[in-house]
């Protein structure tokens, strides 16, 4: 009787626990619905669009069960307290997902190589590639092996001393010492990839996710307790980091650009607020004879708001500076945090948007 409420003590913790996870999983997903139905993330692409909510919903979660830490949630114990006494549940208890990735080392030998394009080359990669399905043996070795079936006495320097692989790789390097080679690059294409998955799996908010290399074969297996969206993580998981480089307009050839943008976007605000320009005479003959008795610093903020009336955009959008003049490079401007959402929705306007190029 007393083992048995002793486990059941130790059971309510990780209820508990669970309970206040779920305010924070729902707290975090109505987050993300208010987010889905502004403009703004419309004009996220779609291949970003899980990893920007994945990171929102992590950080809302991350933030509502920090902000419980110290908060009493049983008899006394706080949220941290009754999380460091939780039962560990493995993916067996939790389910979940699990995952086994391959990296492609079939790819990296090709380029390596340069992508080589010699028969003998081609056969022995099609040669490892057709046996690492039914092998366990790591694919640099596989190739080798291949190599010396297809090589024709041809050594591998020939094939992977490019101008690349030219401090690695000597015209007089033997087929072992080329190998070596792509074995350590092989397993520094591994580590990275393990690291890219390490850092994706951070980003889903999983509770004790496992993530370990298969040996040397260039497997990597992933488990996932709790996940419940396996299609998402899938596509998380394998999808593809991009970099590109974009051609950018100068800060010289765009501010002409800003500088209509600023006087049409005055204009606009102007109309918005005719309204409200009696009401805001008579306060201005208020403001100005209290004006009189005040000192230079309400002066120098009332001249403030004269210049954000003629020049709203300018206003809280700093050009980019320097000497007097406009700055080298690529960069147009700078704004207070505070400042940008009322940026990018006047930038977002028909009217300024179809203004620039």
């Amino acid at each position: 009787m007393v083992l048995a409420v002793v486990c059941l003590w130790q059971l309510s913790f990780t209820l508990v626990t669970k309970l206040q996870e779920n305010k924070a999983e729902k707290y975090a997903d109505n987050a993300i619905e208010a987010i889905q139905k502004t403009a703004a993330f419309n004009k996220v692409s779609e291949a970003d669009k899980a990893f920007y909510l994945d990171s929102v919903k992590k950080e809302k979660s991350r933030w509502y069960l920090d902000s419980m830490s110290t908060e009493k949630v049983y008899f006394g114990y706080t949220y941290k307290d009754v999380k460091e006494k939780e039962i560990n549940l493995g993916l067996d208890l939790k389910g979940g997902m699990n995952v086994t990735l391959q990296v492609q080392l079939e790819d990296l030998v090709k380029a390596l190589s340069g992508d080589n394009q010699l028969p003998e080359f081609t056969k022995a990669i099609a040669l490892a590639k057709e046996r690492s399905v039914s092998s366990r043996t790591d694919f640099v070795t596989l190739f080798h092996e291949a190599w010396k079936e297809t090589s024709g006495g041809m050594r591998l320097s020939q094939i992977f001393g490019t101008y690349e692989m030219r401090d690695k790789i000597k015209p007089e390097s033997t087929d072992e010492q080329v190998i070596d080679v792509i074995r350590k690059e092989a397993e520094s294409a591994i580590s990275n990839s393990f690291n890219v998955l390490r850092n994706r799996i951070d980003r889903f908010g999983v509770t004790q996710p496992s993530i370990q290399k298969l040996g040397n074969s260039g497997r990597i297996l992933v488990e996932l307790p709790g996940v419940k969206e396996p299609e998402r993580v899938r596509k998380l998981l394998q999808g593809t980091a991009s970099l590109e480089f974009w051609t950018t307009y100068s800060n010289s050839e765009i501010f002409p650009f800003l500088q209509e943008a600023n006087k049409t976007l005055a204009g606009i605000l102007a109309e918005e607020n005719a309204g409200e320009t009696a009401e805001a005479q008579k306060t201005e003959i208020a403001d100005s004879l209290l004006a009189q008795a005040l000192d230079d610093q309400n002066q120098q903020s009332k001249e403030f708001e004269e210049y954000k009336r003629q020049n709203p955009l300018f206003a809280v959008l700093n050009p980019a500076m320097a000497g007097g003049r406009l700055a080298n490079g690529a960069c147009i401007g700078y704004a207070n945090y505070i400042d940008t959402a009322k940026i990018n929705k006047w930038l977002a306007l028909p009217q300024i948007e179809s203004l620039f190029p």
